[in-house]
């Protein structure tokens, strides 16, 4: 059982190192369009651009700042297992300069083709958003923070995870107008990566999780996923749900079949005409 455990967790690892590289590379696609990037990748784009630093390297930064921001917030229901948030940022970082190096002899002249390799970027961040998350290890460090901010205040993720990409796009329009005198890092390819990879990450979960199923092998004889092992809430069916649908179902047959039979009889209820009245006169 423990061999079990550990081959599992080792795909497990597999799958959110996959998941990084894919994302660095959607990252060093969004960097080649030059249109913008994505708003977590903002802040280490305009700051590698002011200090000279390349994007990966200032990715690490900020992500190991966002560590110490969750240590800081959460205490003591800080859980130490998320510390490993490091390790993957380094991953991250360094998959990002390996990317932009692979990509910088591609030509990216053009509006088209901008928007070509833009949208090339938005769909590797939200398929290794997707792999990432069902891998079910450690979140990234900016996701992180949003969290230990909803245990400590009455707030939903999704209005969090908002107002934390607002900021971010925010610091970094503010450090390139100081230091740089114009934008960089924020432009239309922004917005597009804001509204399309949330929706594009809930499309790219199902065959996601399918292959997290085989990888851990929790497939049936067939190669489908068995019911019931979905990691994402918004696929997971419950086992009430599950009974209260079958028990819908066979209501609805009963009802086809006919009334119920006791004692082998038939029970039936008299035609509406022959019931007697309150007075005792029939109809």
């Amino acid at each position: 059982m423990k061999e079990g455990n550990n081959k599992h967790l080792a795909a497990r690892c597999l799958m959110l190192a996959a998941g990084l590289v894919i994302m660095a590379f959607g990252v060093a696609f969004s960097i080649k369009a030059s249109l913008g990037t994505s708003p977590i990748s903002s802040v280490p784009y305009v700051t590698g651009l002011t200090s000279g630093l390349s994007v990966g390297t200032t990715t690490i930064i900020m992500n190991c700042i966002f560590v110490a921001m969750q240590i800081l917030i959460l205490r003591r229901r800080y859980q130490w297992f998320q510390l490993l948030q490091i390790p993957a940022a380094v991953l991250f970082g360094s998959m990002i300069d390996l990317g932009t190096l692979v990509l910088a002899p591609l030509p990216a002249g053009g509006y088209a083709l901008q928007w070509l390799l833009c949208a090339a970027g938005i769909l590797l961040v939200a398929l290794g958003v997707s792999v990432e998350v069902a891998a079910g290890l450690v979140t990234t460090a900016g996701e992180g923070v949003v969290l230990a901010v909803c245990q400590v205040l009455p707030v939903r993720f999704g209005s969090m995870k908002v107002a934390f990409d607002v900021t971010l796009v925010c610091l970094s329009v503010a450090i390139g107008l100081v230091f740089l005198g114009r934008v960089e890092g924020v432009r239309e390819g922004t917005v597009a990566a804001a509204v399309l990879v949330g929706l594009l990450t809930r499309r790219f979960q199902k065959p996601v999780e399918a292959l997290r199923a085989c990888a851990l092998k929790g497939c049936t004889k067939k190669g489908a996923p068995r019911p019931g092992r979905s990691f994402f809430v918004a696929g997971r069916v419950s086992a009430a749900g599950r009974r209260g649908s079958t028990s819908r179902r066979s209501g609805r047959q009963r009802r086809a079949r006919g009334p119920r039979r006791r004692g082998g009889r038939c029970r039936r209820r008299p035609p509406s005409g022959s019931r007697p009245r309150p007075g005792g006169a029939p109809r």
